[in-house]
């Protein structure tokens, strides 16, 4: 239950938001108060502010941590069929 997605399995960015769209689907979840960029970053590959990021390091400006997501937030979801 005490499982997180980003930190312990490595749920983040594409994978992440393709996992909410599934998740989503199977448990009919209302997302709409789901606020992608609160919990998981984005693929580092594809992000055109790569360089702010970079910056962020060099310059050592405080990075905004991200909420973490449990197993057992999932559960509540799919029980509540909405995010809260």
């Amino acid at each position: 239950m005490k499982t997180r997605l980003s930190e312990d399995l490595g749920v983040d960015g594409d994978d992440a938001l393709e996992f909410f769209e599934n998740f989503s689907q199977e448990f009919q979840v209302d997302l709409s108060n789901f606020h992608f960029g609160k919990y998981f970053g984005t693929e580092a590959s594809f992000n055109p502010l790569l360089l702010l990021t970079i910056g962020s390091i060099i310059f050592n400006e405080p990075k905004q941590k991200l909420e973490t997501i449990t197993v057992k937030d999932l559960i509540t979801a799919a029980i509540a069929k909405k995010w809260e």
